[in-house]
Order: structure tokens, then C-alpha cells, then sequence
């Protein structure tokens, strides 16, 4: 049984996919804000890309993991063959496992609390404006290293994948930390603490809208990797076959 994958019908289906899940996730919100999640409106919750276990959050996390299972499947093809810059592919697609954990799990929300507590325990220092979510400045260090450790990497792309790589790079990082950065510095102004549910005086379509834009530009960078991955495979790795040994 041959399975073939085209690149472009599986990027047009992710990108649909992403729209209509942020669509549905916006109207769950301004529901939310505007009558609650009470009787009939409680299934809208599975749509909320603010809350966790729901249907946005699976999905994106869904993205991530395809994504290191791509990027694995070109490592063990370039560690075959020799390629120069094998190790960097295990090591992305190691890096999207961890991100579609945290996307499930949400680990960096109860990291960053922790080193939020223990930075005010330890220097009195208590983060405003656009570091009020700390986690986002070890994030954006760690985003500099990296993209400073993989410009040989990136150099050696070919120029459509090159191009796709920083695209999908650059929306995913305007989501994660861009729009993140974002969402503090209207907390810090509007003098609360904590999340936007709970922020005085602030209109709470802002609230969906804020949190809608974050989870789309993360996941339209997640599938514009996709592409560029299925891309790179079709023209630079081939055919890619899959076996399964009984025991």
C-alpha cells in the first residue's frame, strides 16, 4: 500500500481547519463573556482556545506533535545519508515534542508563576508591562540563542523552505510571545493582576479578541511549518517508507 500526501491539499486543509476552529473559538468567548457557559451553552466551552481540554488546545497541540514526528522522520533520513545539519533536525523535532506537551499541559503558565514567586522571594523584584507573565523573557532569550545556533542551519536551506521556515518562525514567536507581551502590558495598564477575566473596567470582547489572535498566529505558524516540512521531503528526502516488524 503506497499513501501518498500532497503538501499543498494538507497546508489548505490546516490553514481551513485553523481559521474555523479560531472562528468558533471567538464566538465561544464573546458567548462566555456575555451570558456564561450555563445550560445550552456549556458544549460552546470545548471551542474556548482560553480554556484547557478543549478542542483548539488538541488541535494545536495535534500540529506540534506532527511537526516533530516530520522533523524526526528527515533526521533519520539525513543521519543515513550523512547530512550536515542532522543533529539540528533531531534537535527541532525534540524541541516540538516538548512544545506540544506544554501546549496540553500548559507548563510554561505554572513555570512562569513559580519563577514569578521566587524572583519576588529573592530580589523584591515584582515584573510589569510586557514581562508581567515572566516566562516570556527566559522564552525570548531562549528564541535568540536559537535562532542565533541554527543560522548556519538556516542558510542551508533551500531558498522556498528557508523562506517558509522564517515565515512559520515568525508568526508562531508574534503568537507565543508577541501577542502574550501584548495581553500583560493591557493587564499592567489597567491596574489588575493575574488574567484578563478578571480586569476591571476592560471590555471583555477584547478579552476573546486578544486571546483569538494569540492562538491563531501560533497555530497558522504551526501549519505553514507543516507545509514547508511535507515540501522539503517531497524535493529534497523522496520517498519515505514505513515498516512494521512484529516482535
Amino acid at each position: 500500500m503506497v499513501l501518498a500526501i500532497y503538501a499543498k491539499t494538507i497546508g489548505r486543509a490546516l490553514i481551513t481547519a485553523v481559521l474555523l476552529i479560531n472562528i468558533a473559538s471567538l464566538a465561544a468567548r464573546v458567548a462566555k463573556y456575555a451570558w456564561g457557559y450555563e445550560g445550552l451553552l456549556k458544549p460552546l466551552r470545548l471551542f474556548d482556545a482560553g480554556d484547557e481540554n478543549t478542542i483548539p488546545t488538541w488541535f494545536s497541540s495535534a500540529q506540534l506533535l506532527l511537526c516533530s514526528f516530520l522533523l524526526a522522520a528527515i533526521a533519520v533520513s539525513q543521519k543515513r545519508s550523512g547530512g550536515r545539519y542532522r543533529r539540528h533536525w533531531g534537535v527541532l523535532s525534540l524541541i516540538f515534542v516538548l512544545l506540544s506537551v506544554d501546549e496540553a499541559a500548559s507548563m510554561h503558565e505554572a513555570m512562569g508563576a513559580e519563577l514569578e514567586r521566587l524572583l519576588a522571594a529573592t530580589t523584591g523584584f515584582n515584573p510589569g508591562g510586557l514581562i508581567a507573565f515572566f516566562w516570556v523573557v527566559p522564552a525570548a532569550a531562549f528564541t535568540l540563542v536559537f535562532l542565533l545556533a541554527y543560522l548556519g542551519f538556516i542558510a542551508y536551506l533551500p531558498r522556498t523552505t528557508r523562506r517558509l521556515f522564517l515565515l512559520a518562525g515568525a508568526l508562531f514567536v508574534l503568537g507565543a510571545l508577541g501577542m502574550e507581551m501584548l495581553e500583560a502590558q493591557v493587564i499592567f495598564a489597567s491596574g489588575v493582576e493575574a488574567r484578563f477575566e478578571s480586569a476591571r473596567g476592560l471590555p471583555k470582547i477584547v478579552v476573546g479578541l486578544l486571546t483569538s489572535l494569540e492562538e491563531t498566529f501560533e497555530m497558522l505558524g504551526a501549519a505553514v511549518f507543516v507545509y514547508a516540512l511535507l515540501g522539503y521531503i517531497g524535493s529534497c528526502v523522496g520517498d519515505i517508507s514505513v515498516r512494521v516488524h512484529k516482535d
